[in-house]
């Protein structure tokens, strides 16, 4: 994994839950102390996307839909296109958030620990936390 020095862009996907996207902003706030110079992007669904409008810690912010299904991934990588994080934080469980993984051009792609994911999700990071013993999904994203 790269040192923390050399990360300047920097991608979360959390795309659904409000309340897991609540649970998710201390991670801004510890990125922002770690790293401060790091622009960091976040991609999330439309109505947990309304929660992150506008904070400070937020560089940029993409909506997926993909209720729109095949549509929704293409509209997510057209808007991506382009885009190179250093590090891609994949803090959701779904396959859905394998799309905007890939798309944010990481080749760091952090994901959660094997017992946490479905669908394969962990086959597309390059990165997993570890397992532990059963903790609050804030501290799960903390890790």
């Amino acid at each position: 994994m790269c040192p923390l020095g050399e990360i300047r862009r920097l991608c979360i996907v959390l795309l659904s839950g409000i309340g897991d996207v609540v649970h998710g902003l201390p991670l801004l706030d510890d990125i922002a102390q770690a790293v401060p110079d790091a622009e960091v992007t976040w991609i999330a669904e439309p109505a947990p996307a309304q929660v992150l409008k506008g904070h400070p810690g937020l560089h940029r912010l993409y909506v997926f839909r993909p209720r729109d299904g095949i549509r929704g991934v293409l509209e997510l990588r057209r808007e991506m296109s382009g885009m190179r994080a250093d590090v891609t934080l994949n803090i959701q469980r779904y396959f859905k958030s394998v799309w905007p993984t890939l798309f944010s051009g990481a080749p760091i792609r952090v994901g959660l620990p094997r017992s946490k994911t479905r669908d394969g999700v962990r086959f597309f990071h390059t990165h997993l936390l570890q397992d532990g013993p059963w903790k609050h999904t804030q501290d799960i994203f903390l890790d």
